[in-house]
């Protein structure tokens, strides 16, 4: 795997994340910790809808992050086709972000162990023009754009996410700090 950053793929966002320039970036930090997130609702009585990620692996460098995963889609509502569902996005982004910020304050990720943030997004813009219909391999993008200290242990983030540069979502977050680093 190349450490090289596509400097296109930066430039297209609104804000461009604090980042290296390709031969100055170093390789990412690789997770692979087997996640699987799930959703599961249902919008008639008795109609399910459900996806799973399957998380292949994360990359994490400063302020920016991409995932790679594969998606279960089940519906048992009439002609709903197999898609993203933006819900599922908004909660795998939050484990991203928690990566992202564990990398921020030099806390090792340890996947089944002590959680040492809490993240409460508070603002969240999901922009979504058309459907993700892909099913393998999957790229989820985030950046980080601003981290503010707003007390003791206690940060604002502001970042933008996206599957596949169709499906963007701009939140804001409150962060907890819960654990010294290790």
């Amino acid at each position: 795997m190349s450490a090289v950053i596509n400097l296109n793929e930066f430039r297209t966002k609104k804000h461009i994340p604090l980042v290296q320039t390709p031969i100055e970036a170093p390789a990412p930090k690789i997770i692979r910790d087997r996640a699987k997130v799930k959703s599961s609702f249902n919008v008639m009585n008795g109609k399910s809808v459900e996806e799973t990620f399957h998380v292949k692996e994360y990359r994490v460098w400063r302020r920016y992050a991409e995932t790679i995963f594969d998606r279960e889609y089940f519906s048992s509502m009439e002609k709903s086709p197999d898609h993203l569902i933006f819900i599922t996005g908004l909660v795998h982004s939050q484990k991203l972000l928690y990566l992202l910020l564990c990398e921020e304050f030099e806390f090792k990720y340890v996947p089944h162990g002590q959680e040492a943030l809490k993240i409460w997004p508070t603002h969240v813009d999901v922009q979504m023009p058309r459907m993700v219909r892909k099913s393998k391999d999957l790229k989820q993008r985030m950046w980080i754009h601003e981290i503010q200290n707003v007390g003791n242990n206690q940060y604002q983030v502001k970042l933008t996410s996206d599957y596949e540069g169709v499906i963007e979502i701009k939140s804001t977050a409150a962060v907890f700090v819960l654990k010294e680093k290790a």
